[in-house]
């Protein structure tokens, strides 16, 4: 089969279905706020369509595949399902002017997201230029093999926290315990603690993350070391999927990041694996997917769910709802605005400045006298930059997904090429789940940690001393 034929023929699949859906969606809002919805799965057909003969190029590489996948599902099925639970949705929307503003914002930025992807380069580095160039997170500032020793010890003052601390230990929850994940998931500890608590918490939250991370990464590496047995790898990567499991904190979504983590490093380091942890991995996380929102919602029943699950689409990938809550909030003070974002990326804010501020994420669930629900990054670009350069922010996800999945392929270690890992996963997510305040918390609490423990890496752990094993 010519290469590239199947995509082709699953996006036209897809687009005629999109009519269909356009079809059905134009009958049943028609007395609804939500009257010209059909408008968004049927312009995002147009916008596959026009990138057609792109296609193959927009989904070559992982972070690509997931920003297309995310879009869709936020522009398509999403829209699909909220028929069904008859647009019953946390934010209520009560005017057609400001639904069908958000339409025309959501369609924008697909568009220049698609155009942004369709003229990403093919990823090509020669040896020579792997070899010659450090980037960033690859270059040590340290030469002694302080590393393993540093490592050892956060592992083991994680663990003296996890038994010290029972607050931390209520953070999380296990997979294989429901009811007790079913409180977890429902609740942030953090809220009611007092000061001294709060702050063990958060810095064991902090250190188990990093942790859970790199002590994964040090494993599997020490492991492909010993042997490069695909079947190997694949067993190891089962036994720590299943351990991390067993830590399932509020965040119910960073499970799905961890997952996808090891399914790449380990595809990395032994990669004959891929087709089967492809196949493995995405039926678990297609599946767990489908159980979060079982934990989450506590349905009774299939038919329960079915008709709940475009209101928790909605919840989880912000789509048009949540466009349309950002439309009318007043830009007062876009600075001290700007000062309240960029502080709520700092850990540990309030107890060392104890500053209480009102960011733009708090200033959304205010205006729509919600608690909770996630400002969409294409809101949030909206509010700061306006209707003609509203894509900006998504268009700059796009950027750092591409930039991080191409410095995956040229990470000189096993750590960086984790700390790269992770920044596409987030970047590559976070355009459609999240927005730019989230994502600063990410940086600062868990990618930055990350980036400085690279930098201590000794020699031991770079990819050219596989080739000698």
């Amino acid at each position: 089969m010519k290469k590239g034929l199947v995509e082709k023929v699953v996006i036209l699949t897809i687009a005629i279905g999109i009519i269909l859906e356009t079809v059905i969606l134009s009958n049943s809002a028609s007395n609804t706020v939500y009257q010209y919805l059909f408008l968004l799965p049927l312009l995002h057909g147009i916008i596959m369509f026009l990138f057609f003969t792109k296609s193959r190029l927009m989904l070559k590489y992982p972070a690509q595949k997931i920003i297309y996948i995310l879009y869709f599902l936020r522009n398509v099925v999403t829209p699909l399902l909220l028929m069904k639970n008859k647009y019953n949705l946390g934010i209520i929307i009560t005017s057609k002017s400001d639904v069908n503003f958000s339409i025309f914002l959501m369609i924008y930025e697909t568009f220049m997201v698609f155009l942004t992807l369709s003229q990403s380069k093919k990823i090509r580095i020669s040896m020579k230029k792997r070899k010659k160039k450090n980037y960033f997170i690859d270059r040590k500032i340290i030469k002694q093999k302080t590393f393993n020793y540093l490592l050892a010890t956060l592992t083991l003052f994680t663990l003296i926290l996890w038994l010290v601390v029972p607050e931390l230990r209520k953070s999380y929850g296990s997979l294989f315990d429901l009811t007790n994940l079913i409180q977890v998931a429902n609740n942030v500890v953090k809220d009611d603690l007092v000061t001294s608590s709060r702050i063990m918490v958060t810095i064991g939250g902090m250190l188990l993350t990093f942790c859970r991370i790199f002590v994964s990464l040090w494993l599997l590496y020490k492991i492909r070391i010993h042997s490069d047995n695909a079947k190997v790898g694949i067993l190891a990567a089962l036994i720590i999927s299943l351990i991390q499991m067993c830590f399932i904190g509020a965040q119910l979504m960073f499970a799905f990041y961890i997952l996808l983590f090891v399914l790449f490093t380990t595809i990395k380091l032994w990669p004959n694996s891929k087709k089967f942890m492809f196949t493995f991995f995405g039926t678990i996380i297609f599946i767990a997917l489908i159980f979060v929102m079982f934990i989450k919602g506590g349905f009774n029943s299939l038919d329960d769910f079915s008709r709940s699950l475009g209101g928790y689409l909605q919840a989880y990938l912000p789509g048009i709802t949540n466009v349309a809550g950002t439309v009318h909030i007043e830009r007062i003070d876009l600075f001290k605005t700007i000062f309240s974002d960029i502080y709520t990326m700092i850990p540990f804010r309030n107890t060392i400045f104890g500053l209480q501020v009102v960011n733009l994420s708090d200033m959304f669930n205010q205006y729509n006298h919600v608690a909770g629900q996630i400002m969409p990054l294409i809101g949030e670009s909206y509010h700061y930059f306006g209707v003609l350069f509203a894509p900006i922010l998504p268009v700059l996800f796009v950027k750092g997904a591409i930039w991080a999945n191409k410095r995956m392929i040229t990470a000189k270690h096993i750590f960086s090429f984790g700390t790269y890992t992770m920044f596409m996963l987030y970047f590559s997510s976070m355009i459609i789940c999240k927005n730019l305040i989230l994502f600063g918390s990410t940086f600062t609490s868990i990618l930055l940690p990350m980036i400085i423990m690279c930098k201590l890496v000794d020699d031991e752990y770079y990819f050219e001393n596989l080739v000698k094993h």
